[in-house]
């Protein structure tokens, strides 16, 4: 009985919390109030919410912010995908239609971020991907719109959702009608309103799509064709129900350009004018600027008055919807969704190829900038080598001084203070060309890397980028090296190990695993080779690169080898058992490229030996590779972080007792 009270007054306190919650904000309805405060779960609340805010934005746009400042509440405890595409898809209803387009946009991609988690196409995506086209079509970013005009059809024609496809060929045709691509862009037409009018509903779209025809007719000339488009156009306008304004007022909009190509300036005003109170009484600002620019262009030779009145506010309204601010932050934003930010970023590099091809002096400006990149790297590396062997020589030096005697041990004790500051800048310097968590989470989001030095300087080393190929392939490429030796020998030659693979990566000549560890591996023989004795130091080393779309895996390995761990088996892959520099091997020898079919959360692990040969556990043996590879399985499910933190907690319980003998560098990639 006692826990029924206390059930009951644990209620009537959330309860009693969410009515003052939302009795501090004027601009939601009481009915809503109390709605929310009487519902079950956070997402009945969400839901009541949604469903009053969809009805005050039609009225007072400005009122629906404070909806979604009071959804934000149970935001983080909704668990259905579909519950937060509805919400984020009213938050940016609401953000657009108060002009925020960077919030109506952030909203847009994060239906998609969710939709995508199901790992299945629904019709609730392709409407996600259609209005982010829209958000960013009305912004003036056609190029980025296009993707997601593209990626809704495919979804539309997989799952047969045909009003939503009807819709997209619209747009679709939209885009080759602005390109003048007019054949295709009457097909697209066409197609749509066939799809409106098999269903036989929504056949406003319909009319959409023949008052677009008609525009091209008109262009093109066929007057007694555009005429009659027009007319059938306006004949199916709907002005009845207020949910499908735009499209009526786009019909009106396009009537207003038609009669103008046909001459009949005076039915050109009258339709632009209800294009224009349609979207005014709706709050639709990003509609409105080419309205009134349209209407400046008639009024000019009827009305001069209306007609700078009109371009007034044609250039108010430019400025406020289509603004710096926004397009930047839509440009930022493109770069934080992967998949679409790849289909965007392909499309311009063609076009830069193209104009490159067709620009000889451009083509020459890009050759300097790539030597000049070149040139900067080669004075990097023989800066740092110079810095390290001043490192090596103070280190040195401070050995044969700690034998001066007692009255001397002032002027050792300054030198090993430069000796240690000597060494913390090397370090500096070594860690300045491994990549930060940051860069290592660019490239690969899915990822974590336990790395350890021996010493203060490590020889061990990862290195991650990402790259285009010749043929315009996106990789990502990663690689785990192991020099000969640790502390300032071994620091030497992983910087240079770093050094030659950035070189390498901006090489239009280098396009394969294979063929960047034979440039690394010329580059360490080169910069070594003209000592009088012959300096054997060298790296084993494992380099992959990842195809992201089809998940094929490139890699070439020297001695290393690189394991992937595939539903509680461990495929161990090979390469060529020769070092990186100085060995016994033909000088003239190549590495070889390997293939490997990677599967969806395949775990990727790539390290040195310095944690299977570790010295430990109650017998002070090594650790050993057998050993590593289990403990590599028993984790591989887990989270990213949570393997590190085991695969370090694992070292240190197994080192205690004993001082760890070589750098440790482990790698994990989740696919």
């Amino acid at each position: 009985m006692k826990i029924s009270y206390l059930i009951f007054f644990c209620f009537f306190v959330v309860s009693l919390s969410s009515l003052q919650g939302l009795a501090q904000n004027s601009d939601i309805a009481d009915s809503t109030r109390q709605k929310v405060s009487f519902a079950d779960s956070p997402e009945d609340r969400v839901r009541a919410l949604i469903n009053d805010g969809f009805i005050v934005i039609q009225d007072n746009p400005k009122k629906g912010i404070a909806y979604t400042n009071e959804t934000l509440k149970d935001t983080a405890v909704i668990n259905s995908p579909y519950l937060l595409d509805s919400l984020y898809r009213f938050r940016a209803f609401v953000f657009g239609d108060n002009n925020d387009r960077k919030r109506t946009l952030e909203a847009h991609l994060n239906r998609i971020r969710v939709l995508k988690e199901l790992d299945t196409l629904s019709n609730q995506l392709a409407s996600a991907y259609f209005e982010t086209a829209h958000v960013l079509k009305s912004q003036g970013n056609n190029e980025l719109a296009l993707p997601y005009f593209e990626k809704c059809e495919e979804v539309c024609r997989e799952i047969n959702y045909q009003t939503q496809l009807g819709q997209v060929l619209q747009d679709l045709a939209n885009y080759k009608f602005e390109t003048k691509d007019y054949g295709g862009a009457i097909e697209d037409y066409t197609e749509s309103a066939k799809i409106f009018e098999d269903l036989n509903k929504f056949l406003f779209l319909s009319g959409v799509a023949y008052a677009h025809i008609a525009e091209i007719y008109a262009i093109e000339g066929k007057n007694t064709l555009a005429q009659n488009q027009i007319e059938e156009a306006l004949s199916l306008a709907d002005t009845s129900d207020r949910r499908f304004f735009e499209y009526t007022a786009d019909i009106y909009k396009s009537a207003g350009k038609v009669y103008s190509k046909l001459g009949q300036s005076k039915k050109s005003i009258s339709n632009l004018l209800v294009s224009k109170d349609i979207y005014e009484r709706y709050n639709k600002f990003f509609y409105l600027p080419e309205t009134y620019k349209l209407l400046a262009a008639e009024y000019k030779s009827v009305n001069v008055d209306s007609a700078f009145m009109f371009l007034d506010w044609y250039v108010m309204m430019n400025d406020s919807v289509i603004n710096k601010e926004n397009n930047d932050r839509i440009a930022q934003l493109r770069f934080e969704f992967e998949e679409e930010q790849k289909e965007a970023q392909i499309n311009f590099l063609e076009q830069e190829k193209d104009i490159l091809s067709e620009n000889k002096a451009l083509i020459e400006a890009e050759n300097k900038r790539q030597s000049f990149l070149i040139q900067s790297g080669v004075a990097v590396i023989v800066v740092i080598i110079i810095l390290l062997f001043i490192a090596i020589y103070f280190f040195l030096r401070s050995r044969k001084q700690k034998r001066v005697v007692e009255q001397q041990k002032r002027l050792v004790e300054e030198h090993n203070k430069e000796i240690e500051d000597s060494i913390v800048y090397a370090e500096r310097i070594q860690r300045a060309v491994i990549p930060e968590n940051e860069r290592l989470l660019a490239v690969f989001p899915e990822s974590f890397v336990f790395y350890r030095p021996k010493d203060v300087l490590s020889g061990d080393f990862y290195w991650v980028y990402d790259v285009t190929t010749n043929d315009q392939t996106k990789l990502k490429l990663f690689a785990v090296g192991d020099c000969t030796g640790h502390g300032v020998p071994g620091a030497l030659l992983s910087v240079l190990g770093v050094n030659y693979l950035n070189l390498g990566a901006v090489s239009s000549h280098i396009n394969s695993p294979a063929e960047a560890l034979d440039y690394l591996n010329q580059g360490i023989v080169q910069t070594f080779g003209h000592s009088s004795k012959t300096i054997r130091d060298g790296m084993d080393i494992v380099m992959g690169a990842i195809n992201p779309l089809t998940l094929e895996m490139y890699y070439a390995a020297a001695k290393n080898a690189i394991y992937v761990v595939r539903k509680g088996e461990v495929i161990t892959l090979k390469g060529d058992k020769k070092a990186i520099g100085n060995d016994e091997s033909a000088s003239d020898f190549k590495f070889n490229d390997f293939t490997f079919q990677l599967e969806k959360n395949d775990m990727i692990y790539a390290f040195s030996d310095g944690y299977q040969d570790q010295f430990g556990g109650s017998a002070g043996k090594k650790f050993k590779i057998k050993r590593l590879k289990e403990l590599l399985v028993t984790v591989s499910d887990e989270q990213l972080m949570n393997q590190k933190l085991a695969l370090e907690s694992t070292f240190d319980d197994w080192t205690k007792g004993y001082d760890q003998i070589d750098d440790i560098s482990l790698l994990g990639i989740r696919v």
